[in-house]
């Protein structure tokens, strides 16, 4: 065990190390640190009384379960699919050849996954001061949604462990477990169309749905909504119920793999050379042009086109991507990220008109449109954060190429570039329909969306340049948001001086010009600023 914690020791000084030989990221570090302090004392001293009107805290109940499925769900199809692991190649390389009992490396990893998932998590207590405002919780509450967030992230990667090494290797099984989550989520759904359907279907009836006691008997996801919710309504009998519970699944989960299967270190290696023979075996299957079918017999596999075909110097790249995006979707661009945009737009301007429609009262077409741009825009946040252009700068051939930085970036990100604008076109064109709002301000949305996805590419690319390779995904999303919100400012600050001064007289489109130009200016100067990321190659691993 001794060797686990002077690896340890060796790792935090190495990166502490590290982050003093970049004072760049210190720089930001403090800055972040500052800044989540302030957010968690401004939280903490402000009077409830003093915070004015609140929302219904039903509608948190209901945002805060589809979060949680959203980190769930993901996690457990990708596990059930190509594995799951808590161990880097540096651990494999370290520990799996080393006279260490394997309990005792299944402890370290972990307590390491932990580790990153609570460092993960300070992401939303950035959000805790907007909550406390909007919902009129204190300090406290915003920390147990913080905590129930982590434990949710937790056990779900504890579970597709459980389940990976229970499936591995059993397409029988593989579809039981599928089956068995698909009809978990029946039940979340289904509770709440019949809670929506008996309440009368209205807006008071969704909310009751979606806050519904009966959600919270559900294994684990119900389990830790209902012990966050009981501790924020005063009721901690409740709470340690659903706590309780939640603490036996998951050491169930750990015991029952650790009694099961303590080789784990096997398993990754085993999963390793899995996945190498499924790629060679493609790779086979493709050249002669065959494929297998479940029944074991071949089928004609059929290739339209073959290579690039186009492109020269720099803009290969973009053709290669679009050759990617071709094996992904016949139509380019368009995929199911396309239609679950289109679907929440509309679901959102179906309940948005019903909730004025309650007062008696229609929704204006233009606020329909500008609220469901500004909502896609952040939902494009967690979409377009990375692109293809992060993946080429992971192969050499990217710094090889005889053309200037600017334009090797600019081509590198090309496709990730268009995709919000065919999105764009596609999401507004048919809410715009829905809402038969006027086609200036469906085009406004449109040049608004896609211009946010070129600054969210050039926000990563800023980022990319001052802070180097982050481990903690948490850290990056909170810096990479912070980047943003100081190049998206200027634009925006315009419009709104241009809404209150001449609100009346201008159109919406003129109005909302400057957050458009702006976006596209400040983007193609982070472009030429930053053209030197490919000048010269960095291959760190630092915080």
């Amino acid at each position: 065990m001794s060797t686990i914690f002077y690896m340890l020791r060796k790792e935090w000084k190495n990166r502490l190390l590290a982050l003093f030989r970049h004072p760049g990221k210190l720089v930001v570090y403090i800055l972040l640190v500052v800044l989540l302090v302030n957010s968690v004392i401004s939280t903490a001293l402000t009077p409830q009384a003093d915070l004015g009107g609140f929302l219904d805290l039903r509608i948190l109940h209901g945002a805060y379960l589809g979060i949680l499925l959203l980190f769930t769900v993901p996690i457990l199809l990708n596990a059930l699919q190509k594995g799951t692991t808590f161990f880097g190649m540096s651990d494999v390389n370290l520990l799996f050849v080393s006279p260490i009992s394997p309990k005792k490396i299944l402890a370290y990893g972990l307590m390491k996954q932990m580790g990153r998932t609570l460092l993960m998590m300070f992401f939303f207590l950035f959000y805790g001061a907007m909550m406390a405002q909007t919902f009129g919780i204190v300090w406290t509450d915003t920390l147990a949604l913080v905590v129930g967030a982590a434990v949710t992230l937790f056990s779900v990667q504890v579970l597709s462990l459980l389940l990976y090494n229970f499936t591995n290797g059993n397409p029988a099984r593989v579809r039981t477990a599928k089956a068995i989550l698909y009809v978990y989520l029946a039940a979340i759904a289904g509770i709440i169309l019949l809670e929506f359907t008996e309440g009368g279907s209205n807006m008071e009836a969704l909310l009751a749905a979606v806050s519904s006691p009966k959600l919270e008997y559900l294994p684990l996801l119900g389990w830790i909504k209902g012990a966050c919710f009981a501790f924020i309504a005063g009721n901690l009998a409740q709470a340690g119920l659903f706590a309780g519970l939640t603490v036996l699944a998951v050491a169930a989960c750990v015991l029952v793999f650790v009694r099961g299967n303590v080789d784990y270190f096997e398993d990754v290696l085993q999963s390793t050379e899995t996945a190498q023979e499924q790629r060679d075996a493609l790779k086979k299957a493709a050249d002669s042009g065959m494929m297998t079918t479940n029944n074991g017999k071949k089928r004609k596999y059929k290739v339209r086109t073959t290579g690039i075909r186009r492109g020269w110097g720099a803009n290969t790249f973009f053709y290669k991507h679009l050759c990617e995006a071709r094996r992904r979707s016949r139509i380019p661009f368009v995929d199911s990220n396309t239609i679950i945009l289109v679907l929440v737009n509309l679901g959102m301007a179906f309940l948005l008109s019903n909730i004025w429609s309650e007062e008696g009262d229609v929704m204006p077409a233009g606020l329909m449109m500008i609220i469901g741009a500004a909502f896609s825009c952040y939902i494009l946040f967690f979409l377009n954060a990375t692109g293809a252009w992060m993946q080429e700068l992971m192969k050499p051939y990217i710094y090889l190429v005889p053309a200037s930085g600017f334009t090797k970036l600019v081509w590198a990100a090309m496709s990730t570039m268009l995709k919000p604008v065919v999105d764009g076109v596609i999401v507004f064109a048919i809410l715009g329909i829905y809402a038969q709002a006027n086609p200036l301000t469906v085009l406004l949305c449109i040049l608004v969306y896609a211009s946010m996805g070129v600054l969210y590419i050039a926000g990563s690319v800023l980022s990319d340049r001052i802070l180097g390779t982050v481990a903690n995904k948490g850290l990056i999303m909170i810096l990479y948001m912070l980047i943003l919100l100081l190049l998206v400012l200027p634009g925006v600050g315009i419009s709104l001086v241009l809404l209150l001064t001449m609100g009346d007289f201008l159109p919406a489109i003129v109005i909302g010009m400057p957050v458009v130009l702006w976006n596209l200016a400040v983007s193609a100067g982070v472009f030429a600023l930053c053209r030197n990321n490919l000048e010269n190659v960095e291959l760190t691993n630092s915080l």
